[in-house]
């Protein structure tokens, strides 16, 4: 039991050393007044490692309403609402912090409706090693 233990908490120490390498942060609730403007959010992706990193970008959804859409756009592409995960990678240097080539987009088209949203960073070379924002 002793060496299941150690065992356990040199894993987990192991796995949450190796998920250090990005933080993003931003806006989490975007309100509207208008329902018939398309809603956008902005993050900013910064990596904390002292490797360069390709990131990708994956889409999840939690929660959405049907006759509605959400897209991203992610380093120099923008990808469609059928689309989950960055065919392309953006480059970010040690210490670089990118508030730019990131858009989260929804559209309600006049519908009272909202979507909750997660989009998850990750290198490359990695995707364990990923840091996501709700």
């Amino acid at each position: 039991m002793r060496k299941c233990l150690t065992f356990l908490l040199i894993t987990l120490h192991v796995f949450f050393l190796n998920a250090q390498s990005l933080v993003v942060t931003g806006s989490t609730v975007i309100p509207t007044t208008d329902p018939c403007i398309q809603t956008h959010a902005s993050l900013t992706v910064k990596n904390i490692s002292s490797d360069t990193l390709n990131v990708l970008c994956e889409k999840i959804i939690i929660d959405t309403t049907s006759a509605t859409d959400n897209f991203f756009c992610w380093g120099s592409n923008c990808y469609g609402s059928n689309t989950y995960i960055s065919n392309d990678y953006n480059e970010l240097l040690p210490g670089e912090g990118d508030n730019v080539d990131f858009g989260g987009y929804y559209d309600a088209y006049c519908n009272l409706a909202s979507a909750t949203i997660e989009y998850c960073f990750y290198p490359d070379i990695d995707p364990t090693d990923r840091t996501c924002i709700t």
